[in-house]
């Protein structure tokens, strides 16, 4: 039995094989399925929306303080999805000015109060507002977004810095 050839391997075969994108459903193809455009869940029009639209309202929200030296959490920063609307948390950063102070502050990713799992114990450098952590987390009309942080140390910090960005668009 003859040894393959470099060209034969199957993976090299598939590197010309395009994936098709995803495109919206127009309405008579919901209609074909028994579903107008205003019996989809929220949760539908979330996925609908995980490619952004041009009618897509973004939001960006950043903002530095200085974090008092206390064992309470602080918020440094936060958005409101505005009523009648739902959306998607497409990425967050954290940044302190001094580098030493990384391992002094405690983040947290919260929605309505209640920490993002994965995202509500977190020491030292998560991402970076140059280049911030990506994500798709779905959100609900008056949700309430925050990173918050906890100075571990005495004294307090300057230049606390988060950043939040994502988009919203109507529920129905």
């Amino acid at each position: 039995m003859p040894l393959p050839t470099y060209a034969s391997l199957p993976w090299q075969q598939s590197w010309n094989r395009q994936v098709p994108l995803p495109r919206k459903l127009t309405a008579g193809e919901l209609a074909a399925f028994g579903r107008a455009g205003a019996d989809l869940t929220e949760v539908e029009i979330i996925n609908a929306h995980l490619f952004p639209q041009i009618s897509d309202h973004d939001f960006n929200e950043a903002g530095p303080i200085t974090l008092a030296a206390s064992a309470s959490r602080s918020v440094v920063v936060s958005f409101t999805i505005p009523r009648g609307m739902v959306g998607i948390l497409r990425s967050f950063a954290t940044a302190v000015q001094n580098a030493a102070d990384w391992g002094r502050v405690r983040w947290a990713l919260t929605i309505n109060a209640s920490p993002v799992h994965g995202y509500d114990n977190l020491l030292g450098p998560i991402s970076d507002i140059l280049y911030p952590r990506i994500m798709a987390k779905p959100l609900f009309q008056g949700q309430v977004i925050r990173v918050v942080a906890t100075n571990l140390t005495a004294t307090a910090i300057s230049n606390v810095t988060a950043a939040i960005s994502g988009n919203f668009f109507p529920a129905r």
